[in-house]
């Protein structure tokens, strides 16, 4: 699917949508309107989950491997959070919003949650 998720505040939603031929993140109004690309490019980048306070959306994307990325609402300051050779999606964020742990797997190797701490 296409992984909508509610900001915390109600007023925005984030998605992912392949309408530019991959799979990109968009944020809108929660009436549907004022569609914006948040992150895109040639990269897969999909299950966007907002921080606790609304100001980053976490993600999961192919751009350097199988990794998760945090990115501000206006766009800037996107970084990868897990580590290298580690294969990673479906991250979720702790209520404070200073963590995020995610699913991961070693390469070649078997599931681990994985943890990252600002």
């Amino acid at each position: 699917g296409n992984s909508p998720t509610w900001s915390p505040d109600g007023s925005r939603i984030a998605f992912m949508s392949e309408r530019n031929g991959n799979a990109d993140i968009f944020v809108m109004d929660a009436d549907g309107g004022n569609q914006q690309l948040l992150v895109g490019g040639e990269a897969w980048d999909y299950l966007p989950q907002w921080s606790p306070d609304g100001s980053q959306i976490a993600f999961a994307s192919s751009r350097d491997g199988e990794a998760i990325y945090t990115v501000s609402v206006d766009g800037s300051n996107m970084k990868k959070v897990s580590g290298r050779g580690l294969i990673a999606n479906v991250a979720s964020w702790s209520p404070d919003g200073t963590r995020l742990v995610f699913h991961g797997a070693e390469t070649g190797g078997g599931g681990l949650l994985g943890l990252f701490g600002r």
